[in-house]
């Protein structure tokens, strides 16, 4: 992964696992999440700006493109795993 990537990726899984953390469903209000939503979508955009040059860089370009899909789930936690029924 380049280094680059890198940065940004463990910068999404920090927002991510924020994210999962305080915004339980129903407990949060809309504008707290919308200001967090698009912090998440600023980095996920840049991810997906890099070149893909390694199949890690892919795995990142996944997991943006997994958030996209299923907002609000980390794509590395339990919920995930119930989402795509493993």
């Amino acid at each position: 992964m380049s280094p680059a990537t890198a940065a940004l990726y463990h910068e999404l899984r920090g927002l991510i696992e924020e994210h999962v953390r305080e915004f339980e469903p129903g407990k949060a209000d809309d504008a707290r999440i919308n200001t967090h939503v698009e912090m998440v979508n600023v980095v996920a955009d840049a991810i997906l700006a890099e070149p893909v040059r390694t199949s890690r860089d892919l795995v990142a370009c996944a997991e943006v493109l997994f958030w996209f899909q299923w907002s609000g789930i980390d794509p590395q936690g339990p919920q995930a795993n119930a989402e795509n029924g493993s």
